[in-house]
């Protein structure tokens, strides 16, 4: 029981902090999409 608690729990703060991380990104992407992208291909 304490799992099952502890992996909703894990999944659940993971998408609290991963959304806002990724609507950042988006607006980002729209005030510079040339630059997003050689950020992201810098990363490969």
């Amino acid at each position: 029981m304490i799992r099952i608690i502890l992996v909703a729990m894990t999944v659940v703060l993971y998408l609290i902090f991963s959304v806002p991380v990724l609507t950042m990104l988006r607006i980002r992407a729209k005030r510079d999409p040339v630059g997003v992208q050689e950020k992201s291909l810098s990363k490969i």
